[in-house]
């Protein structure tokens, strides 16, 4: 969406919520104001005397895994961790990969709607008003926060997989719009034009002269062109909420009993710690391969069926599941096929584990080739369905280029659905 169109769409939303009445000049109840943008968000708190002590698992650089009571985090100050019968250990926010938490996933209350943002972020929450800006969510995790249409991509009520109207919400989620907005209505009708207000009673859609002010009960979709999201420079963090939300994070500081952050979305929030399941942390020295384009891929299949790559899903577009375990990182690929990356000179380890796509049947089997520079670092055969092989840590120190190669096994090219399970880059 061009600068012109996002000035036009923020001044219907100042008359819309004029007319309707809806603009507030009171700040919502968990949204704070921000400090200067020279300073972070706000200093680690110590934990109050009542707050239970939070244990966390932490995940390093150097592939070490940490576990015991946390002190405070912060990106500007990093991580002080107190393992059981030890010291503190104090580890820079730039070393750590992750950490998770003992907190429970909960299913978020009815009527909560899925809200996506540009990135990528999820939040799970109520429609309640319009706003000068935008729509205004009371979340399940976050409490209430004002969002600009310009960051959301869309939202959609809770459809069950199985329910009816299901496959008409995914082929809506996947239909192209061009620079329109568009909503799905309960009777499959598809409204296109430009969405100027979203409130917990309609949203206005306009197309040509007409304004339509649909109630939000006829309401299970709203698809808006979102403009390109704003990467966060420096370290940030990428936070998965108990309830399912999933927001980016920067300026960010973790005490005992809170987290205190502001989103990529725009607002400072506070919330519970208790909310947050796992912190990945980004800009520092690890990457996620899957982040990574590659240089060349090229697929060999034995029999003409040609398949290609993906990031972060099996090679069907399905979870990376291997061995009985879903991963949030990796790529999915089928035999035979060559990955190729450019690494400039600029790391130091390349690590990663692998296996078969568990969606793979009995008869898959591969070969698994690692060169570095055109030089054979590892290889491991008969790589079949059930077992998670490394993880493989290879030193890469002023290395250029990285192969990573699937070749045939015993049956063939049949069933050999492979993922590269976590494949990371550590400067």
């Amino acid at each position: 969406m061009d600068r012109g169109m996002r000035n036009y769409r923020a001044g219907l939303l100042a008359v819309s919520a004029l007319l309707a009445g809806t603009a507030s000049l009171r700040a919502p109840a968990q949204q704070i104001v921000p400090p200067p943008a020279t300073e972070p968000a706000a200093p680690a708190t110590p934990a109050s005397p009542e707050a239970p002590p939070v244990v966390i698992r932490v995940q390093t650089i150097a592939e070490s895994r940490w576990e015991g009571v946390l002190e405070a985090f912060s990106l500007q100050e990093g991580l002080r961790l107190r393992p059981a019968g030890s010291a503190v250990r104090s580890i820079a926010a730039a070393d750590v990969v992750r950490i998770k938490t003992g907190s429970t996933p909960v299913t978020p209350g009815a009527g909560h709607w899925i809200v996506r943002l540009a990135g990528g972020d999820v939040l799970y929450g109520r429609p309640v008003d319009s706003t000068a800006e935008g729509l205004r969510l009371e979340t399940a995790e976050l409490g209430v926060l004002d969002l600009s249409l310009d960051v959301l991509c869309g939202l959609h009520a809770p459809v069950p997989a199985a329910a009816a109207g299901a496959d008409r919400l995914s082929a809506f989620e996947r239909a192209s719009y061009g620079r329109e907005d568009a909503v799905l209505m309960a009777n499959g009708d598809v409204l296109r034009g430009f969405v100027t207000a979203v409130s917990g009673q309609h949203v206005v859609i306009e197309s040509g002269t007409e304004a339509r002010q649909v109630p939000l009960g006829l309401v299970v979709a709203v698809r808006l062109a979102a403009g390109e999201p704003v990467t966060p420079t420096g370290l940030y963090g990428v936070a998965f909420l108990a309830q399912g939300g999933r927001v980016t994070l920067t300026e960010m500081t973790w005490a005992a009993d809170h987290v205190q952050a502001r989103l990529r979305a725009g607002p400072v929030v506070r919330f519970p710690a208790g909310e947050l399941l796992s912190l990945e942390v980004y800009g520092g020295r690890w990457e996620w391969l899957a982040r990574r384009a590659p240089t060349s891929f090229q697929h060999t299949p034995m029999l003409g069926l040609d398949f290609g790559w993906a990031a972060n899903r099996n090679v069907l577009g399905g979870l990376l599941r291997v061995a009985g375990q879903d991963y949030e990182h990796g790529l999915g690929v089928h035999s035979r096929c060559r990955l190729v990356y450019d690494l400039g000179g600029g790391f130091t380890v390349f690590t990663t584990s692998f296996g078969m796509d568990d969606d793979s049947g009995p008869l898959a089997d591969v070969a698994v080739l690692v060169l570095i520079d055109g030089q054979p670092r590892f290889e491991q055969s008969q790589v079949r369905v059930g077992k998670l092989h490394g993880p493989l840590r290879l030193d890469v120190t002023g290395a250029r280029r990285l192969e990573l190669l699937v070749d045939f096994g015993d049956h063939g090219d049949i069933q050999d659905r492979f993922d590269w399970i976590e494949p990371a880059l550590v400067r």
